[in-house]
């Protein structure tokens, strides 16, 4: 995410507009950082230093969507033993996505991206951990 600076244009020099130049100045949730020129952008998060772009987010801080490298390991840790429980035609299920959110946190998902993992399963029609197993296998 970048910020740009906007402040007000400083003259070149002091003498210019009879004004004294400051040393620094404060841009919000940045804080004290020296003079910049109106319009210069100050990159914030991870920025490769090189290249100026923005680093490609990991996997583990990507929602968990079915473009996700990790999308069928999901559907198979949810459908297993230890969350829903698929055997035959019986399966475990609580009615609501209490082991979708546990997996996400145990794979190291953050909590804007469980977040974001879940309303794309509701809008999805998957409101129930059993349901986002059979909305996965419709991905596939």
């Amino acid at each position: 995410m970048q910020r740009v600076c906007r402040t007000a244009r400083y003259p070149q020099h002091a003498s210019e507009a009879g004004t004294r130049v400051p040393q620094t100045h404060s841009i919000e949730g940045v804080g004290p950082i020296s003079p910049l020129q109106p319009g210069l952008t100050l990159p914030l998060g991870d920025v490769n230093i090189r290249t100026m772009q923005p680093d490609a987010q990991s996997p583990s801080r990507q929602a968990m969507l079915p473009r996700h490298p990790g999308w069928e390991e999901f559907i198979q840790r949810l459908a297993g033993p230890k969350a829903c429980n698929f055997d035959g035609d019986h399966w475990t299920c609580s009615g609501d996505l209490r082991f979708v959110k546990r997996i996400l946190r145990d794979v190291g998902l953050d909590d804007a991206s469980i977040r974001v993992s879940t309303a794309y399963c509701k809008d999805h029609g998957a409101f129930c951990d059993c349901e986002v197993v059979f909305m996965g296998d419709r991905t596939r």
